[in-house]
């Protein structure tokens, strides 16, 4: 644990881990599709294979998950779902007798409980700095309605925690404590385990139940992926994160449609008003919410996946999968402010980019999309890419002059803003990283139209509008959220003067501000540059930047 040979060894140790067990849940898959049949075999999964397992009597068998030393048997019964889903962190005994075996981690629930603060009062503000929702809404208080409901929510919240905590103990005392950083990768390691089994069972459950299954059932299962994905995410190029948001976004997908009617109501009012009845207050005006601690958590993970699914989509060179839902999710009107009792999401006050910018960069990924397709089949029309291209970047300049002219207003009223924790939310930073964003979506359509030619004028001046940007954001944590953009505009960087700019503007960072993406970000950079005198101009582009490491990076 020195930062450099062993820690390394130890970060590949897991990500083989991950790698190995994402495998191993492909392989599965094939056999779970006979598991509709009550006559077929029943999978036990035990150290990431599967084995066959019918029972004997016939009818369908409990679903098994076997751990070293330990087989328990999880009933799909109604009864035992209400007293778990009772419980309040009631599991969390019967987990420390079970898997805990070093007596550091073991001295009872109290020390898991502490690593659930860590995560509440450090981990997730370092991971979601922009989402601060104001007194008078409904707080983050559906984290622990999460971790209260999910076992897969709650073992990959702790693997965070410990997974960070590691890294401040490097940070602090570096080369001492190796014991106990050892014990924690241990406990990274054996929590990665039990995720994967629980969300290979969750996935399985819901498949069982088929039309019966609910949409709270599916919101939780979704949530639940969704927060493991957090998880691989942090740990940056550890495994294969498509594995895991292809199911998010599918279960999103059945949820958006679940609701046929042909009302005017919003679809997303419609899965929150499923999952419980909000409050509303201001009917006279038009009406807002006061979401329940579950709807909260479903809005987050809601704009979290629509952002993650835009940013993936640059990387995967295909359109969002979320692509139609756009319309409908994000609130058009989104302007940095929080959106507190309104029905569509701001992104602004999830990850800091406003939802105009990342609209237009899911436009250009469908523009690059088209256009690969168009040239694979010869009949690509430069007018009709120029044309769709010059749509786009007049959004963008729209959204700048926009942002220009609110910003230019000295003490601009804002709701709720008598003191600043009513108000919640982090406007001023917000308008940076749109700002920021924006340039970086510009110098993306200008890959996209033009080709591999970092010496294009509109290019050099957005790297160079990016560097000014840059300089101006203080704060470790709000750089983290910057990771795509940052990417792109070192990619596109000229050697010399600017390349050394981002170098040093990354190295001069802490490890722990580097975890995650921001470190794959420097990697991709990195390669790039070592790259730059052979790179081809025609087939090059920024999508293959995010792959050069060997696997599409996931820059969130």
């Amino acid at each position: 644990m020195d930062r450099g040979r062993r820690q390394r060894e130890m970060t590949e140790k897991i990500k083989a881990q991950i790698k190995r067990h994402a495998d191993a849940r492909r392989g599965r898959q094939t056999a779970q599709a006979t598991s509709d049949d009550p006559g077929a075999p029943n999978f036990i999964i035990e150290s990431g294979q599967a084995t066959s397992h019918k029972p004997a009597g016939g009818g369908q068998p409990p679903v098994h998950t076997r751990h070293p030393n330990i087989t328990t048997s999880s009933s799909t019964t109604e009864a035992d779902r209400g007293q778990w889903m009772a419980s309040v962190l009631g599991f969390l005994d019967e987990y420390e007798q079970v898997h805990d075996r070093h007596p550091m981690l073991a001295w009872g629930r109290d020390f898991d409980i502490d690593f659930l603060a860590k995560y509440l009062d450090y981990v997730f503000p370092l991971l979601f700095p922009f989402y601060r929702p104001g007194f008078q809404e409904t707080g983050r208080s559906w984290v622990l309605a999460l971790l209260r409901r999910s076992r897969v929510a709650f073992h990959s919240v702790m693997s965070l925690s410990a997974y960070f905590f590691i890294f401040t103990l490097i940070e602090t005392y570096p080369g001492q404590h190796g014991a106990c950083k050892h014990q924690l990768w241990e406990k990274v390691g054996r929590q990665t385990d039990m995720c994967f089994e629980m969300i290979q069972h969750d996935i399985h459950d819901l498949r069982l139940r088929g039309p019966q299954s609910t949409v709270v059932e599916k919101a939780r299962v979704m949530e639940s992926i969704s927060q493991f994905l957090m998880f691989e995410i942090a740990l940056s190029s550890a495994a294969d994160w498509n594995l895991h948001l292809t199911p998010a976004l599918a279960l999103f997908e059945e949820i958006w449609h679940s609701d046929t009617t042909t009302g005017s109501a919003p679809k997303l009012l419609a899965a929150l008003d499923a999952i419980a009845l909000p409050l509303r207050f201001g009917a006279d005006h038009g009406g807002y919410y006061i979401w329940s601690p579950e709807q909260a958590g479903f809005r987050f993970f809601a704009g979290l996946l629509v952002f993650i699914d835009i940013i993936a989509s640059t990387a995967l060179e295909q359109p969002p999968r979320l692509l139609e839902c756009h319309p409908h999710l994000l609130d058009a009107q989104d302007n940095g402010e929080p959106d507190f009792g309104l029905v569509p999401l701001r992104l602004s006050g999830l990850v800091g980019c406003q939802n105009w910018v990342l609209l237009a960069i899911s436009q250009i990924s469908v523009l690059n999309a088209w256009k690969k397709d168009m040239k694979k089949a010869a009949s690509l029309s430069m007018i009709e890419l120029v044309g769709r291209a010059n749509q786009i970047s007049r959004t963008l300049d729209d959204g700048m002059s926009t942002l220009d002219r609110s910003t230019a207003i000295p003490g601009k009223a804002t709701s709720f803003n008598l003191r600043s924790y009513l108000k919640g939310g982090l406007s001023e930073q917000s308008t940076t990283h749109t700002r920021i964003g924006a340039c970086a979506a510009h110098i993306y359509l200008a890959v996209v139209v033009s080709g591999w030619q970092p010496s294009n004028a509109e290019v050099r001046s957005g790297v160079s509008r990016i560097l000014d940007l840059l300089r101006g954001v203080g704060c470790p944590d709000h750089l983290r959220t910057l990771a795509w953009p940052l990417c792109v505009a070192g990619c596109m960087s000229e050697a010399g003067d600017q390349e050394q700019e981002f170098r040093h503007l990354l190295t001069s960072m802490d490890g722990l501000s580097l975890v995650g993406a921001l470190e794959e970000a420097r990697k991709i950079m990195e390669r790039v540059w070592e790259n730059r005198d052979v790179l081809d101009s025609q087939t090059w582009d920024l999508a293959a930047c995010f792959r050069v490491l060997g696997t599409p990076a996931l820059l969130v």
